[in-house]
């Protein structure tokens, strides 16, 4: 597994009027990415996850679906 450069964390308050993620509706290496994305962000004090931490976990999870990723975008 890679080690890549830790995420900042944003500073702003937001506020989001958003429904609790389940989990169980993601593949297993979805999962994975999501749970490592939160271990980032706890391990840069952010109280939430950035999508620099999930892109970091994705890449951490599994190197083979970053090239699909960037084509998506």
């Amino acid at each position: 597994m890679r080690s890549y450069e830790k995420p900042p964390c944003r500073t702003g308050v937001r506020r989001y009027n958003h429904k609790a993620m389940n989990l169980n509706n993601l593949t297993i290496k979805s999962q994975e990415a999501v749970q490592r994305a939160q271990q980032l962000a706890m391990e840069n004090n952010c109280q939430q996850i950035e999508p620099g931490h999930l892109l970091a976990a994705i890449m951490e999870v599994d190197e083979s679906v970053t090239p699909f990723v960037f084509k998506k975008l």
